[in-house]
């Protein structure tokens, strides 16, 4: 096959890629804590035998928005969240919280919040959601009463971390994690995501322009290949 039509199928798979990871910033603007990616095209060569992509995610604080909900809760700062998962720990920037069933503060997808001690108990069957107060280090009150404090916790090099569905992040096997003295809970507020969408719907137009470029010039070769073989077989 032609290099250059090789090329720029290299460079059409990359620019899909970009655009798939562009597309899926603008579906969570309005995730709470999500944190946003971009895609950084490295140098194509003809030995390449895949498109080479590279996905970074920024981890800029969100804007911070009201919502009086007592159990919704935000950090300011670098800290994360920790949930219990299926798979053990995760990290989130999420805190739209609530109590489930058994009386354990969980998030949004069910997994219990984690505590300084293991899982929070909130026995709402006692007192009201309207008792329940946070400070700004995590602990939790009921009534005046301590029912435990939270577990925020700061990742040294927050690159390492992937995303594991349910805006939640792993840190890989081995790595530590440690407590972050320098983060704020707030209370009945959320964090937003961290995503610009005007910025994140000009880079969509841009790909897309960039992409039917592509399929232009991926055309003409085509057809100036196609037009070469026929003078060819006429020759012939």
């Amino acid at each position: 096959m032609n290099t250059s039509l090789i090329m720029l199928q290299k460079i059409m798979t990359a620019q899909i890629h970009k655009n798939d990871v562009v597309a899926n910033n603008l579906a969570n603007v309005s995730t709470n804590g999500f944190k946003k990616e971009t895609a950084f095209f490295d140098i194509l060569t003809e030995n390449s035998k895949a498109p080479k992509v590279q996905v970074q995610t920024s981890y800029k604080q969100g804007p911070l928005q009201q919502t009086g909900n007592p159990f919704d809760l935000a950090i300011r700062g670098d800290g994360f969240f920790v949930v219990e998962t299926e798979s053990g720990e995760a990290l989130t920037r999420d805190g739209h919280f609530s109590v489930s069933e058994d009386g354990f503060l969980v998030n949004g997808s069910n997994h219990y919040v984690q505590g300084m001690s293991g899982s929070i108990n909130l026995p709402l069957d006692e007192f009201s959601a309207g008792d329940i107060s946070v400070n700004d280090s995590g602990e939790i009150y009921i009534d005046s009463q301590f029912m435990g404090q939270l577990k925020v916790v700061q990742v040294d090099d927050p690159s390492r971390l992937k995303k594991a569905g349910d805006n939640l992040f792993k840190a890989p096997s081995g790595y530590t994690t440690a407590a972050s003295p320098a983060s704020t809970v707030l209370q009945g507020q959320l964090e937003g995501s961290n995503v610009n969408p005007i910025v994140e719907m000009v880079q969509l137009i841009e790909l897309q322009r960039q992409f039917e470029s592509s399929q232009r010039a991926m055309s003409a070769i085509d057809s100036v290949m196609n037009k070469a073989a026929n003078d060819i077989s006429r020759v012939t």
